[in-house]
């Protein structure tokens, strides 16, 4: 299993680059777990758009789904009708109708999503297949509904999308090869008991207590030290501890 990040922004992209998208390859089969504002360039620089088998979104922020917008006219326009895709498009519970909404104020059609992709929603810890990958959701805490998203074949990846501290993902992310964990605040910028993001430092104890092989911590703001949000991090999780860096790829 490869995997690729395509975007490791959090709100918006640093120069010439993306916010949230993870491109997983295994055999034939390619996954990408969101789909951010700048995503789609990245992706078409491995893979014609058209390669992809399945979408993933974890929630619905702008930074983790927009670029859906664009792939969509990709998909319509991009390619001859005999030569068009239909990748699947996994969406959260009880989320296509706001989906639809959003279209609703720039292409009031029907069908602009649905008509292109095959849009499913998953189900919390309902396991499904794309193509020869399984894929699970679990809920995390977050400012809107959230997911975190494992990938598995005999090695397991876990993406903790945008989260506060909880012990769902610690549970989710059990024993896993690979942890992708969000490290979006900072410790002086914690200030509130609700909280939908997580420090370096609880990112690298959420890993600690997973008992993960390896953490990758991505979702900065591009203005942060990143070389002071690894060292936080390293600090609580240990020498195992990478930064997401765009185009990069990990094999398990």
């Amino acid at each position: 299993m490869k995997i690729t990040a395509l975007g490791v922004s959090s709100a918006y992209p640093k120069a010439g680059g993306a916010c949230s998208g993870w491109l997983i390859q295994q055999d034939d089969t390619y996954l990408l777990v969101d789909c951010g504002t700048g995503v789609l360039s990245n992706l078409q620089k491995i893979i014609p758009f058209q390669a992809i088998t399945a979408i993933v979104i974890t929630h619905f922020h702008a930074d983790h789904f927009l670029d859906l917008v664009p792939f969509r006219f990709a998909l319509k326009y991009g390619l001859p009708p005999e030569e068009r895709s239909r990748p699947f498009l996994y969406v959260p519970p009880d989320s296509s109708k706001k989906l639809d909404e959003f279209a609703d104020h720039f292409d009031p059609s029907d069908g602009f999503f649905s008509g292109v992709f095959d849009l499913q929603e998953y189900q919390p810890n309902v396991p499904f297949r794309v193509g020869s990958l399984l894929v699970e959701t679990t809920p995390v805490v977050h400012y809107t509904p959230a997911y975190a998203v494992a990938v598995c074949t005999d090695k397991k990846v876990v993406f903790s999308g945008d989260t506060g501290p909880c012990e769902e993902l610690v549970k989710f992310a059990e024993g896993a090869d690979l942890l992708v964990c969000e490290a979006t605040d900072s410790s002086e910028e914690v200030n509130s008991d609700f909280r939908g993001h997580l420090t370096p430092e609880e990112a690298g104890e959420t890993a600690r207590r997973a008992g993960v092989k390896r953490l990758v911590i991505t979702h900065l703001w591009p203005h942060r030290d990143t070389q002071e949000v690894l060292s936080l991090a390293i600090q609580s999780f240990g020498p195992d501890t990478e930064l997401a860096q765009e185009g990069k790829s990990y094999i398990l």
